[in-house]
């Protein structure tokens, strides 16, 4: 029989991704410097990850891909993807090995991303244009 675990918002601090990602690696700076994360469930291989994002305003994260599928869901502010504009309420859901990229509306953006296990996977679409050349 599992355990319940709860999550209480006062516990748990955002860390700005610059904490988090090394310096240098295919986050690029501005979204590491622009971006704070708290952990609501961290995840395992057997067990979901829930973690809340916080997005400085007019943030440009550009085209990006994780390994395993995601559900973000628009708490606060706003994401512009090309033409549309998701709000609060609004939820997206990103299969995994998929590109996207998203531009923050003016006011910020704080959203929950829910992934069935832990991932940390973060692939450019420019280091993945890489790849394929110098396997060609």
């Amino acid at each position: 029989m599992g355990k319940i675990r709860f999550f209480d918002p006062s516990e748990a601090e955002f860390r700005r991704s610059s904490e988090l990602t090394p310096a240098g690696g295919n986050v690029g700076e501005a979204e590491r410097m622009g971006t704070a994360v708290r952990f609501h469930h961290m995840g395992t291989e057997d067990e979901p990850q829930l973690f809340e994002v916080d997005l400085d305003p007019d943030l440009v994260v550009p085209s990006h891909a994780h390994s395993k599928d995601e559900i973000i869901v628009i708490l606060d502010g706003e994401i512009r993807m090309g033409k549309r504009v998701f709000g609060p309420g609004s939820s997206l859901l990103v299969p995994g090995e998929t590109f996207y990229g998203f531009t923050v509306g003016p006011r910020g953006c704080r959203f929950l991303n829910f992934r069935p296990m832990a991932d940390g996977a973060y692939q450019t679409y420019d280091d993945y244009l890489k790849q394929q050349r110098s396997s060609s």
